[in-house]
């Protein structure tokens, strides 16, 4: 399986000469059209205290702020539920 880059599908198709609206893409624009990487995304948040923070995922130390891990790369979207 190959995932598709809709949007560049779409442009390719927009800028055709021969589009239109009532015709269904071409079935070699569908097989030449851009590809994307995707992987799994692995969601993690910060354990620990004061100056012992790390990553729920790798157990290596991380920042409360960041976006991801700098280590293992997981999602840091979710809190720790602290008492």
């Amino acid at each position: 399986m190959r995932l598709i880059d809709a949007d560049a599908l779409k442009e390719l198709a927009y800028e055709s000469d021969d589009f239109d609206y009532q015709q269904v893409i071409d079935w070699d624009d569908i097989e030449d059209a851009p590809t994307i990487d995707a992987v799994p995304v692995v969601h993690a948040h910060i354990i620990g205290t004061g100056y012992n923070l790390y990553c729920s995922n790798c157990k290596e130390s991380a920042d409360i702020g960041n976006d991801y891990c700098p280590h293992c790369g997981a999602k840091m979207d979710t809190e720790e539920e602290r008492p």
